[in-house]
């Protein structure tokens, strides 16, 4: 349900061989064109956890049977980011 949350996880992939400094996520509802980057987080953090309907944007949330897709890039000392990684999905359910 979109409002149990939800815990995404991530392996650091660096551009060079430094340990992770910095995370961001971006998500959209499956099949959208656009997506929606959250902030770039100063962390080493491997993992975040959010309740969807909280991180939707104002007067929507997750839909029953609607699936939402994310993926994470990371940073290193490197200035440049990883690539995005693969595309994880959710489908949401009523309870």
């Amino acid at each position: 349900p979109a409002t149990d949350p939800v815990t995404l996880t991530w392996s650091h992939n660096p551009v060079d061989s430094s340990p992770q400094r910095i995370f961001q996520v971006r998500r959209r509802v499956q099949g959208s064109p656009t997506w929606t980057e959250g902030a770039q987080v100063t962390s080493s953090a491997s993992s975040q956890s959010f309740t969807p309907s909280a991180a939707a944007p104002s007067g929507w949330g997750p839909a029953d049977g609607q699936t939402w897709e994310w993926a994470v890039r990371t940073w290193g000392q490197h200035a440049d980011p990883s690539p995005w990684s693969a595309t994880a999905a959710v489908k949401f359910s009523a309870r």
